[in-house]
């Protein structure tokens, strides 16, 4: 993966963290930049915020010639990296809110530790 493909990775991270908030929901820190990836230009669910992180990099990588060019036509992998990302963010999510009302040992001990071997 190249230092322009990191970038964008690392700006949405910056933006959409992969930590949960305490009630099970991701947060944006700035939600500016993906008001246009929203439904109504607001991501009220995080099914909604998902999706507009997924929107974000596919935008990011294949919105026009140029980009195309420089960056996706020279790396064939970056669908696989949106792929991952995607999917470690939907696991996170399905395994915090699967053991919510469980022993919060659990959630905080060995849901990161798997969602890392997963992927």
């Amino acid at each position: 993966m190249d230092a322009d493909i990191c970038k964008k990775f690392q700006d949405l991270r910056n933006s959409l963290s992969d930590n949960l908030n305490a009630s099970g929901s991701y947060e944006f820190t700035n939600e500016d930049d993906f008001k246009d990836y929203c439904t109504g230009n607001k991501c009220n669910d995080d099914t909604g915020k998902i999706s507009a992180g997924c929107l974000y990099l596919l935008d990011a990588f294949f919105k026009d010639n140029s980009v195309f060019n420089s960056v996706a036509k020279s790396n064939i992998n970056i669908v696989e990296y949106i792929i991952i990302w995607l999917s470690y963010m939907i696991i996170i999510y399905t395994a915090f809110n699967f053991l919510k009302d469980n022993d919060q040992n659990i959630r905080y001990k060995y849901i990161p530790f798997l969602c890392l071997n997963i992927l």
